[in-house]
């Protein structure tokens, strides 16, 4: 999970199901991250604990790392014909642009979390360059619409 200000990576617990789907239902504020390792995108520090909480609103983005050509219900599920060609504009970190194909109909439903995939970021300020190379790479990321200043559908 990436907040504008650090990454931190560990075990989601409890997550019965795909991160995305826990990030889409949970009504928690704060996720329990088991094994955490946090890394400062200001300092480049590494940190580590046993536990930590981060707090849902609080992350703009997010990855599973999770085999990808062995998940048949996102293959089952999956429609390329809903999706759009998009430039997000982040709020937060400033200077965050990612483009990618997400599902026109996530920005009016009830979940502020949803899928691009594909994603390609700008880092036009230092601190959105940490963002984007962390994202290099992904074949999916799970945003929150929440930290979205602007949409813009491409051609």
């Amino acid at each position: 999970m990436v907040t504008a200000d650090e990454a931190v990576r560990g075990l989601v617990v409890p997550c019965l199901s795909r991160l995305t789907d826990h990030l889409r239902t949970t009504a928690k504020h704060f996720l329990t991250v088991e094994s955490a390792e946090e890394t400062s995108f200001s300092s480049l520090a590494k940190h580590t604990s046993a536990q930590a909480l981060v707090a849902v609103g609080e992350i703009v983005w997010a990855h599973e790392y999770a085999a990808m050509s062995g998940d048949d219900h996102q293959r089952r599920h999956y429609h390329p014909e809903d999706e759009a060609a998009v430039r997000l504009t982040i709020a937060r970190p400033s200077g965050l642009v990612i483009e990618g194909y997400m599902t026109a109909g996530w920005l009016a439903s009830p979940s502020r979390f949803g899928v691009v995939r594909e994603p390609r970021a700008v880092g036009l300020k230092p601190l959105a360059e940490r963002h984007v190379a962390e994202m290099s790479g992904l074949r999916y990321i799970v945003v929150n619409r929440d930290v979205v200043a602007a949409v813009y559908f491409l051609d």
